[in-house]
């Protein structure tokens, strides 16, 4: 939808004005992934060292406890 508006006529035959802009807009795409993957990552790892310290009853209980919900539990983990 906003190629259409990108790639007009006006910026023929090389159209380098819409590819740059296309290309900022990846840019920025994949600077937002990887920043968003490395947030989880270490997420992950805090999660990992509360898990590391408490005892398999402990994690059970954290698993079936109904208080906190997915994500807000430490024995949640984000796949990757």
């Amino acid at each position: 939808m906003i190629g259409s508006r990108l790639y007009k006529s006006a910026y023929a035959p090389r159209y380098l004005i819409p590819f740059y802009a296309t290309l900022g807009f990846v840019a920025v795409a994949l600077t937002g992934y990887v920043a968003f993957r490395y947030i989880l990552m270490e997420v992950n790892r805090r999660k990992q060292t509360i898990l590391d310290s408490k005892t398999q009853e402990e994690i059970e209980a954290e698993r079936t406890d109904d208080t906190r919900y997915a994500d807000r539990k430490w024995t949640f983990m984000y796949g990757l």
